[in-house]
């Protein structure tokens, strides 16, 4: 079993056996039953004392049964609630991270000192044979077949470029398998590295969504530091709902070169929604205008109330735009790093 199917079947059980322990724990504090005495009793032997203190007993378990019912529930939401506000942000941090340092990998060009290096290691020949030069060319040749044609020039020299992930996806996975032969051949090895440098530009990631919503953030984080006891303890436990959500947010609108490009061929731009919301908060912050009422006698009062109804609610608005950056994020990493589209 490997390593990544363990994690996650093993926190699917405890998921699923919390609940289950936490029904065995109430059920053994509920206290037993009555039990049925030996010897008979007739209905008229039975005083109305002792039918109340049934009736009581019967509401008591009723009660207590509500109230293991109700904690089983509360459980439940608890755990569901932990896995989405901690557990959820972790694993989408941990992914977006390690598909960075996967891409970053592409930037190195191989030498072919290495690919003798590593024949050396495996006690293989120092330099590869020609049919393994050769098997390694075909592969190449079939990755550049998988991205979409664009055009052929005048020398009959064809334009290719990635549209899709897929084909982004097996156009990289062609070049690791040409990378198992090992070439030494220079011609092939400078190939076999203009193929890495080729997926690297396409690949190389950067931030394509909404500024302005990250210095929105940042100054709602600040500001929100001074109703803490100090600034610092402050800024780390209330802005702390402000300014995680930025690195998520940064990290999730890095977005593939070769994604940008084909918005960019579209006329879309990076973040443009978010930055309307941002615009129309601050634009309600400076809609307060000064009401002037003259009087017959030549004097005037100002009315500057809408000032502050302005203040108010342009905050408010800002405050509500600054939350969505948690659905944002979600959206942005759902679209970037799992359904490139």
């Amino acid at each position: 079993m490997s390593k990544k199917l363990f994690i996650r079947s093993s926190l699917i059980a405890l998921l699923l056996i919390l609940p289950i322990i936490s029904v065995f724990a109430l059920a053994d504090q509920t206290p037993a039953g009555a039990t049925q005495s030996d010897s008979e009793v007739t209905v008229e032997q039975i005083s109305d004392t002792e039918i109340d203190d049934q009736d009581n007993s019967e509401q008591t378990n009723e009660s207590e049964g509500k109230s293991a019912w109700k904690s089983i529930k509360e459980t439940f939401i608890l755990l569901v609630l932990l896995v989405l506000i901690v557990g959820g942000p972790l694993f989408m941090i941990g992914h977006m991270i390690y598909v960075l340092i996967d891409t970053r990998k592409l930037k190195s060009p191989t030498l072919v000192a290495a690919f003798v290096s590593v024949r050396q290691k495996k006690g293989m020949s120092e330099h590869a044979t020609g049919d393994e030069n050769e098997q390694c060319a075909q592969l190449l040749d079939a990755a550049w077949e998988t991205y979409s044609h664009i055009e052929t020039d005048e020398d009959g020299k064809e334009l290719r470029s990635p549209n899709k992930m897929r084909e982004v996806l097996k156009a990289r996975k062609l070049v690791k398998q040409a990378a198992k032969f090992m070439p030494t051949d220079e011609a092939t090895v400078d190939r076999y590295n203009e193929h890495k440098t080729f997926l690297y530009d396409n690949l190389k990631r950067s931030f394509f969504s909404s500024w302005k919503l990250i210095i929105l953030c940042l100054i709602i984080a600040v500001l929100a530091g001074f109703a803490g006891d100090t600034w610092f303890k402050g800024f780390i436990t209330f802005g702390a709902f402000f300014w995680v959500p930025c690195i998520v947010y940064y990290l999730s609108g890095n977005v593939p070169q070769y994604m940008i490009d084909r918005k960019a061929s579209r006329g879309g731009g990076g973040g443009w929604f978010v930055a309307a919301l941002v615009g129309l908060g601050i634009g309600v912050l400076g809609s307060g205008q000064t009401v002037r009422t003259r009087y017959t006698d030549g004097t005037y009062e100002d009315d500057n109330s809408s000032h502050w109804i302005a203040l108010v609610l342009g905050i408010f608005i800002l405050v509500i735009v600054a939350m969505t950056i948690y659905v944002w994020s979600v959206i942005n990493y759902l679209r970037n790093y799992v359904l490139y589209v």
